[in-house]
């Protein structure tokens, strides 16, 4: 989604990726907006949520523990917990 109108305050799709349930890319293509695109929401990924529901995993114990008593970065995490690289790059909806 990007942003469209005064401030980007309207979103509007530019980009469908669809994967199957192995996470395999089936398809995926850019969509040309109608409007002109006034926020690539390059900041953020667009995305809200109730602050009761966040959980902060840099203060989460045993996740500081695996990291030394430091504060751990989801990077990190994501590399000793899951075994997967993020945050190498830019966003990319099917990798």
């Amino acid at each position: 989604m990007v942003g469209v109108g005064p401030r980007g305050c309207d979103s509007i799709l530019a980009r469908v990726s669809i994967v199957n349930a192995y996470g395999e890319c089936i398809y995926d293509t850019f969509v040309k907006p109608k409007e002109k695109v006034t926020d690539y929401r390059t900041f953020v990924l667009f995305i809200d949520h109730p602050r009761h529901l966040i959980r902060d995993t840099s203060k989460y114990a045993p996740f500081k523990k695996l990291s030394g008593n430091r504060t751990p970065s989801l990077k990190s995490l994501a590399a000793k917990l899951l075994g997967c690289e993020i945050q190498g790059a830019e966003h990319n909806s099917v990798s």
